[in-house]
């Protein structure tokens, strides 16, 4: 494996894993000000 497959690699894992961290953040941020007033989709 070259370095350049190697580093496409590195950086598509580092995005997919920078990306499921922030929506899983968004997520949970989210549901704070919505359990008051309105149920989210989970409880």
């Amino acid at each position: 494996m070259s370095m350049s497959q190697l580093n496409k690699i590195v950086s598509l894992a580092a995005e997919d894993t920078a990306k499921s961290v922030v929506e899983n953040l968004i997520e949970k941020y989210e549901m704070i000000p919505k359990k008051s007033s309105k149920p989210n989709n989970k409880d």
